[in-house]
């Protein structure tokens, strides 16, 4: 449409920032006890919503995270780490109120992907990759990472790890959001299609034909030297995993008016 047509907010809605104070639902913000001020987005999300709520910043990753074609098992609420075997095996007793990510690189009956069961929140000191073959995830949770995000494989869902259950998958069964104070790439190196909820403080690589369903927001935008595609689902709002940035109302000062109308023939 160009920069001239009148649908941008202006300044009714802000970029947000993980620096900006942390929002429940309702829109209220939780004062830190230990300062007197409200937590941060950032703050609240490591110290309060990861792991334990009464022990501050455990449960942090504090390396890069890098699944490709390893078995990957990562327990922020127990602060376990597998690989192999050994990560497969975690999988047959995973706990719904813990904070997770574990990736079975083998348990696909196409041979050349991996299932990615997610749940809850997930820190991260450090760079989170996803490359390799194909991904399908199952689980809502929400990932913070203070160094760059690169996603080069094809991540897509399904419902409970079943690569043949894809009904409603998206965002009503399953959604990985994704929030880097960095930059994030999605398929650049390679035409992609991922699915998502993705946030950069930086900016937002993309190139190649990649498709991206559900949502992307970043400072800045880099396109590449193609036509890659942003599908946004508007249902994905009512479905952002427990602390993804922007999971807030806007503060209901936003309207539609009618500009101008035509009638089309059938």
């Amino acid at each position: 449409n160009g920069h001239t047509a009148v649908y941008d907010l202006g300044d009714s809605v802000s970029m947000p920032m993980l620096s900006d104070p942390w929002r429940d639902l309702d829109g209220s913000t939780v004062v830190n006890p230990g300062t007197g001020n409200p937590y941060t987005h950032e703050d609240y999300f490591s110290q309060v919503l990861l792991a334990s709520p009464t022990v501050a910043n455990d449960g942090v990753y504090n390396k890069n995270m890098v699944l490709n074609s390893t078995s990957f098992y990562w327990n922020a609420t127990t602060n376990t780490e597998l690989t192999g075997t050994a990560a497969v095996t975690a999988g047959a007793a995973l706990n719904p109120n813990h904070d997770y990510i574990w990736f079975n690189a083998g348990n696909n009956p196409k041979k050349d992907a991996g299932v990615l069961k997610v749940n809850g929140q997930i820190r991260i000191n450090g760079t989170l990759t996803i490359t390799g073959n194909d991904k399908n995830y199952s689980g809502r949770a929400a990932i913070l990472t203070t160094g760059n995000v690169d996603i080069s494989a094809n991540l897509l869902t399904c419902n409970n790890g079943n690569v043949n259950d894809y009904a409603l998958s998206f965002p009503e069964n399953n959604c990985l959001g994704v929030m880097s104070k960095g930059n994030i790439s999605l398929g650049v190196s390679s035409q992609k299609k991922i699915m998502g909820a993705f946030y950069a403080q930086g900016t937002v690589n993309m190139d190649k034909q990649t498709q991206t369903v559900g949502a992307v927001v970043g400072n800045y935008f880099s396109m590449g030297n193609q036509v890659p595609d942003i599908f946004q689902v508007p249902s994905l709002v009512e479905f952002l995993p427990y602390g993804m940035i922007g999971n807030t109302p806007t503060g209901g000062n936003n309207t539609l008016s009618l500009l101008a109308w035509r009638e089309m023939g059938v």
